[in-house]
């Protein structure tokens, strides 16, 4: 029996249900389908252009994969168009290896709906879907990460990536026993930060207003790829109520400078962090020329919250020359973009574009691993 893909519907829930059943029983838990026809976070409203759909695989009665399809206003260039984010590709091949080419058959289903599609994260260029994607003629680049580290001992403690060998632990504990943590982070920051000259204050909010429209309107043209983020949008992606999104407006001498979307997370045996207490900048936006203040606020703000690590990832070259003016510091980014050929097409200059492009970990399915 072949294999046709469709919109899901209330009446595949049973079948999602024994999808992801068997996924665990084969051992795979990193990977489901969600168990519902429609999203909880971005449903169809209206005419309103931001939303997500999912696509089922069938074969009879039985889901053998999917993926979803968020659909959101980009501005690229002078244009504003219709872009897709690709997310939760998943197939039955990671329990049964006869739909190994089943994956294949999604993204190009994908490609189909949306040409213009791209995919964010995925862990690495070295994991299975980039693999596919850069076969696929996709192009694929890493967004830089950065990091602030507020409480140095304690990160070299507790990182999992300075314990993994005995050798690499014992230096670490010695760094942060003996305080030379502390001083050589500090000594960095200090050598690296630059305060901004006038006070600089941040106030919690519950929705975006009128005012973001506004920022809006001044920014969007100083990027070369940007997902739309006016009010209306905003208070879709991180709505009122919702209990870990904290959302902060940015003023400098009272003067709206811009505002910010943070995260504050206790880990429990993260695989990458541990059991620190992260921070992470999740999504901002500023004025023209005012992306240091933001950044500097944002860090700030977190710091007073007690964090003991900061973690944001961001491509735009005035973030990047922000969050180092706050003193943060470069890291490894396993943290991938990656345009269909269609989107790569209308990215060129690819190397510019990239330095140009506001991409952050607010442009995929929300910030699901922190």
């Amino acid at each position: 029996m072949g294999i046709s893909i469709q919109r899901a519907s209330p009446a595949d829930v049973p079948a999602l249900q024994a999808f992801n059943a068997r996924l665990r029983a084969g051992g795979v838990l990193d990977f489901k389908l969600p168990e519902n026809a429609e999203s909880s976070w971005l449903p169809r409203r209206g005419d309103h252009a931001l939303y997500e759909e999912l696509w089922v695989a069938k074969e009879g009665d039985e889901v053998r994969g999917g993926y979803i399809l968020k659909h959101q206003p980009f501005r690229i260039g002078q244009e504003i168009v219709s872009v897709g984010y690709l997310y939760s590709p998943v197939s039955e091949a990671l329990v049964d290896s006869r739909y190994g080419a089943l994956g294949l058959q999604i993204l190009l289903h994908a490609q189909r709906q949306q040409p213009l599609l791209y995919c964010l994260g995925m862990g690495g260029l070295d994991r299975p879907l980039p693999r596919l994607l850069k076969a696929s003629r996709w192009v694929l680049a890493p967004v830089p990460f950065l990091f602030y580290p507020v409480r140095p001992a304690i990160i070299f403690r507790e990182l999992p990536l300075l314990q993994r060998t005995p050798a690499r632990a014992w230096l670490a504990r010695a760094s942060a026993s003996t305080g030379l943590a502390w001083l050589g982070m500090r000594c960095w920051q200090l050598c690296r930060q630059r305060p901004p000259a006038k006070r600089v204050e941040t106030i919690e909010i519950n929705a975006f207003g009128p005012w973001a429209d506004e920022l809006w309107q001044a920014a969007a043209s100083h990027y070369g790829f940007i997902a739309e983020r006016n009010s209306s949008s905003l208070n879709l992606l991180y709505p009122t109520g919702h209990p870990r999104f904290l959302k902060l407006q940015v003023t400098r001498e009272k003067k709206i400078t811009g505002w910010v979307v943070l995260l504050d997370t206790p880990m429990q045996n993260s695989r990458h962090f541990g059991n620190l207490r992260v921070g992470s900048v999740v999504d901002l936006l500023a004025a023209p020329g005012e992306e240091a203040t933001v950044a500097w606020a944002a860090t700030k703000y977190l710091e007073r919250r007690g964090v003991d690590l900061i973690i944001t990832n961001q491509a735009h070259q005035a973030w990047l020359a922000a969050f180092r003016c706050a003193g943060w510091l470069p890291g490894p980014s396993n943290f991938i973009f990656a345009a269909a050929p269609k989107l790569a097409e209308k990215l060129k200059p690819w190397p510019q574009v990239c330095t140009q492009a506001h991409l952050t970990r607010g442009d995929g399915e929300g910030p699901t691993h922190l």
